[in-house]
């Protein structure tokens, strides 16, 4: 692209499990960029990359699928103003009574719980750690990993889901920063339930807050309950 590079980060992240991964599993993953594309967004304009990605075990049967995409950003001159951004679309059972709402779980990491989970994660991407580099790239200073806010997020629906279930679906999806020093409260929402595989099942809204109630990471799940 002909255009100097302002910006990226993490879109999207999806996992489908076809059965869950416990400790000691050989598990590999491989891994195909599946779709480029661009859209206009309030910073311009962007470019997507998705990736799709098989995981196998030992015996190279299917356990799952994950898809995720970048986000690179452009400062293209002569383009046309961006559009105003619009308020979050309305939720799959707004017309419905409201649905069941999780325990929130809130969090607060600091500089020392993205080292931590850098290493955990072999996540080093200067933004979450060098803090002049990410005042360049137009934020207030580190941010937080796009990943650890969806782990939040993962926590939360397990411990409400209870001991036995299995999270077979999940997306997180990141609107905005999050900062260290700063309270990150997660929040979920029953949207509907019904069966799937033979077991109970539920699909539920997902998404963080920051203290002034804005939302920074929205997301979904499908959980199976114990038969």
């Amino acid at each position: 692209i002909p255009f100097p590079r302002t910006g990226g980060g993490n879109a999207f992240n999806e996992v489908e499990y076809v059965r869950p991964i416990r400790s000691g599993d050989l598990v590999t993953v491989t891994v195909a960029y599946t779709e480029v594309y661009e859209r206009q967004g309030r910073s311009g304009r962007l470019l997507f990359r998705v990736r799709e990605g098989a995981l196998t075990d030992a015996a190279g049967e299917r356990i799952g699928t994950t898809r995720s995409g970048h986000v690179y950003t452009y400062r293209v001159t002569g383009e046309p103003a961006a559009p105003a951004p619009q308020g979050p679309p309305a939720a799959a059972a707004a017309a419905a009574p409201p649905g069941e709402e999780l325990p929130p779980l809130t969090r607060t990491p600091t500089t020392m719980t993205l080292v931590e989970y850098a290493a955990a994660a072999d996540d080093y991407a200067p933004l979450h750690y060098d803090h002049n580099y990410a005042r360049t790239r137009g934020y207030d200073g580190v941010i937080v990993h796009g990943f650890l806010k969806a782990g939040y997020m993962g926590a939360m629906v397990e411990q409400w889901a209870g001991p036995g279930c299995f999270v077979k679906r999940f997306r997180a999806e990141y609107r905005g920063p999050d900062y260290p020093g700063r309270p990150l409260t997660c929040r979920g929402r029953v949207l509907r339930r019904r069966e799937e595989d033979g077991r109970r099942a539920a699909d539920v809204e997902l998404w963080t807050e920051r203290a002034d109630g804005s939302a920074s990471t929205r997301g979904s799940a499908t959980v199976l309950f114990p038969a």
